[in-house]
C-alpha cells in the first residue's frame, strides 16, 4: 500500500513538474527523509504484530494436527441425502435408509458403510438427561446430562473406533427389539468403576413428545472427539 501511493501519483503527474520536484527534494532532503522514516516506522509497527500473529496461528495449527481425534478420517466419505420432503412415513424412511446402506456396502472398494445423525467434528450432537442409572451409590431419581448421537450398524467399524467390551449395533436392533445403547469408556469409568456395565439400564427421554424409557447397555466404545478437536472427554451414549 505504501509503495502503491507514489506509483499512482507518478502516473498522474507530468514529467517536467515531477523532475522539478525531485531536484527541489535533492537540494532540501530533510522533508523527504522524515516522510520516508515515518513510512518505515509504520511498516515495522504493522509488520511485527502480523508476523507474531502468523507464527502463533502456524504453531496452533501444528499442535492441532498432532491432536488425536480418536477415529480415522482417512478415506472416509460423508454423504447427506436430500429427501426434499418426499418421505413422510417413518417406516418407509427407515426402510429406505437401511436399503441405501446395503447398496453402498455393495459398491466395489467400499469396506464398510453406516448411518449417523451427526458427524464428529462437523456437526453438534445432542444432549439429554438420563436417570435411573443402575449403578451402586447413585440415587435412582438423580439426573445426569449426557451427550448422545444416533448411529447405525458398522458405524464404529467404519471410523476405526475400537469396541472395548460387549457388542455393537446390528440390523436386528430395530423398533421391535429391546431398546439398547452403547456408552463410551468415560461413562463406564465414572458410573461403574471396576465393574461391568453390560446389561445395566439407564432411563432417558427419547424425545420432546415421547415418554421416558429404559435402555439396556450392550457395549462400550473408546472415547473420541465429538464436537471439537480440543474438547475434554465427557459422557456420551449412542
Amino acid at each position: 500500500v505504501f509503495g502503491l501511493t507514489p506509483a499512482l501519483q507518478s502516473t498522474r503527474s507530468a514529467v517536467t513538474p515531477a523532475l522539478n520536484a525531485i531536484c527541489a527534494l535533492a537540494h532540501n532532503p530533510i522533508k523527504g527523509k522524515k516522510l520516508h522514516q515515518r513510512f518505515v516506522i509504520v511498516q515495522v509497527a504493522v509488520s511485527i504484530p502480523v508476523l507474531v500473529f502468523g507464527a502463533l496461528c502456524a504453531r496452533g495449527l501444528f499442535n492441532l494436527r498432532k491432536e488425536d481425534p480418536g477415529f480415522d478420517p482417512a478415506k472416509v466419505l460423508v454423504v447427506a441425502p436430500d429427501f426434499q420432503g418426499e418421505i413422510h412415513n417413518l417406516g418407509a424412511f427407515s426402510q429406505f435408509i437401511f436399503d441405501l446402506r446395503e447398496r453402498v456396502n455393495a459398491v466395489p472398494r467400499v469396506k464398510s458403510a453406516s448411518l449417523v445423525g451427526s458427524i464428529p467434528l462437523g456437526e453438534s450432537g445432542g444432549v439429554t438427561h438420563v436417570k435411573g442409572i443402575e449403578a451402586p451409590g447413585i440415587p435412582i431419581e438423580k439426573r445426569f446430562q449426557w451427550e448422545y448421537n444416533v448411529v447405525g450398524p458398522e458405524y464404529f467399524q467404519t471410523l476405526g473406533i475400537p469396541l472395548l467390551k460387549g457388542r455393537a449395533f446390528t440390523v436386528h436392533d430395530d423398533v421391535r427389539s429391546t431398546k439398547v445403547i452403547l456408552i463410551n469408556d468415560v461413562v463406564a469409568r465414572r458410573y461403574w468403576p471396576n465393574q461391568n456395565p453390560i446389561g445395566k439400564r439407564v432411563t432417558l427421554r427419547a424425545g420432546v413428545d415421547q415418554p421416558v424409557e429404559p435402555r439396556e447397555i450392550i457395549g462400550i466404545v473408546a472415547t473420541f472427539k465429538l464436537r471439537s478437536i480440543r474438547e475434554k472427554p465427557g459422557p456420551v451414549m449412542y
